[in-house]
């Protein structure tokens, strides 16, 4: 399934008119020393079929969160859908990651008393901030405005800064790239207790888990 078919947490889907309306302003990072979609892409291909019992991407989430003073032990969320990984040879004909070539991987942890998702997303063509819109209209419950504003803003960061939605459930940080193409850093908070209003980790801490797991990105 393709990962903007995937159900919200809280029952919120994304707006595909929203999305037309937009024009991400993201741009790659001429970095020598950058991460490539490439790279991103053979890393994908390589994850084995079946149930993943770690990320295929090496995040040390405990340790991002640790730095961030986020309370509690970290570990990726058991289940079957705990990792999902899509490529351009299995993705949805006519869909923005077949015609951008995106390369998407998404690990879901649990860290305190919160769930986090970590999204990293390649794109050989186009942005992969615009890719991954629906996912940070989601999971940062932002309507149309809201969304334009975000993307404005997150289109323009320096790689390896997090933006912050309104919300303080997703962080975004664009990723130095070299090569062909663009890869950004998506981080989203939600509590686990599906009666909490809001995720134990503040603001603040998820813009910190984020650019510390964005100084961990290899592959």
């Amino acid at each position: 399934m393709a990962y903007w078919q995937l159900r919200s947490r809280r029952g919120m889907s994304a707006g595909a008119g929203v999305l037309l309306a937009l024009g991400a302003a993201a741009c790659s990072s001429g970095s020598p020393d950058g991460l490539t979609v490439s790279g991103l892409h053979e890393k994908a291909l390589a994850v084995p079929k079946g149930t993943l019992k770690a990320c295929p991407l090496s995040y040390d989430v405990g340790k991002a969160a640790g730095k961030a003073k986020v309370s509690g032990s970290a570990a990726l969320r058991p289940g079957p859908d705990s990792v999902t990984v899509d490529t351009p040879e299995n993705s949805d004909p006519g869909s923005a990651a077949k015609q951008n070539g995106a390369t998407f991987v998404e690990c879901d942890y649990r860290v305190g008393r919160d769930d986090v998702t970590v999204y990293t997303v390649g794109a050989e063509n186009g942005h992969a901030l615009e890719i991954v819109l629906p996912i940070i209209q989601r999971d940062g419950e932002l309507g149309r405005t809201g969304l334009e504003s975000y993307d404005r803003t997150a289109g323009k960061a320096k790689p390896g800064t997090a933006t912050l939605t309104s919300t303080g459930t997703v962080a975004t940080v664009r990723l130095p790239g070299s090569g062909k193409g663009n890869v950004v850093l998506v981080v989203s908070a939600a509590p686990s207790d599906q009666n909490a209003d809001k995720p134990a980790i503040a603001a603040t801490q998820l813009g910190k888990v984020a650019e510390e797991l964005a100084a961990q990105t290899r592959w």
